[in-house]
């Protein structure tokens, strides 16, 4: 390569990856070994459960409820999804497999509350907080085009090694929003701003420039923030005092809209949906 391995031809056997069957490569011929056109992976996604305990006031929900609440919560986050084989055993079939699920275990705990107030209408004015940390996982190494500081994934791996220790960041999430009874026990209308915060992810393998790598260069957002607005109302027909129908249900649509963010995708969205009951 004439020390411009960028511009000009590896032909050092030592940097060509295994099966690629060619006596020369170029950049562009390890751009596509490394990330094939299509990728697929099939299976559910990590499983999310929680709990939420009144903690002081009565529930919002309760019928003609007008008092102030607490609520402790509690949240935990399975790592159910599938996650990438090891290099070793599938070989170049890693380059297809999307990642599902993280991998590692995410607990949030923090406190949710609400107060109402009487006027003409009803006003609720609620708040959420809540501390996001994780448990310290093993995960395969992902052979990735020049980590490691290599063209050749199994020398990437001697230099990295088939697994790392991996930490998600410590997180916080605070949300605060206002929610007008228009028509009591009918419609809705809600407007909410939500903010997050997670700080930077932990690797720890046998390279540490390659844990420095995947840190803070390699596309992975491993710290962000962001502070998102949103609207909603919601047609409400899950009272029974007041519901039409045999089946209990409350329709609902909103749009979220990005305020600010910091090394994180920003947008908007707009939703409708339908929540039922079984009573």
């Amino acid at each position: 390569s004439q020390d411009d391995p960028i511009n000009n031809l590896l032909v050092d056997q030592v940097f060509l990856p295994p099966g690629i069957n060619k006596d020369s490569v170029s950049l562009s011929d390890l751009v596509s070994y490394y990330y094939p056109v299509q990728k697929q992976s099939q299976g559910i996604d990590d499983v999310k459960i929680g709990l939420t305990a009144l903690l002081s006031g009565t529930p919002t929900w309760a019928l003609d409820s007008l008092s102030d609440a607490i609520y402790g919560q509690f949240f935990i986050t399975i790592p159910y999804g599938r996650t990438l084989s090891q290099f070793i055993d599938v070989r170049r079939k890693q380059f297809n497999e999307i990642q599902i699920g993280k991998g590692v275990s995410r607990i949030s705990a923090g406190f949710y509350g609400s107060k109402i107030f009487k006027y003409k209408y009803n006003i609720r004015v609620y708040g959420q907080a809540l501390l996001q940390f994780s448990t310290t996982t093993t995960l395969n190494t992902p052979a990735l085009l020049f980590s490691g500081g290599h063209t050749n994934p199994d020398s990437i791996l001697s230099l990295v090694g088939n697994t790392y220790k991996f930490d998600r960041g410590t997180g916080i999430m605070f949300n605060v929003g206002t929610e007008l009874e228009r028509f009591k026990n009918r419609l809705r209308l809600r407007a909410e701003i939500c903010t997050v915060y997670k700080g930077q992810d932990n690797y720890i393998s046998k390279d540490p420039e390659w844990d420095l790598w995947m840190e803070e260069y390699a596309g992975n957002s491993p710290f962000y923030n962001r502070a998102d607005i949103k609207a909603e109302f919601w047609l409400m027909n899950s009272l029974s005092k007041n519901r039409f129908g045999p089946v209990p249900f409350d329709l609902y649509a909103g749009a979220t809209s990005t305020l600010s963010a910091n090394n994180i995708d920003i947008g908007w969205k707009i939703y409708a949906g339908i929540t039922t009951y079984y009573q």
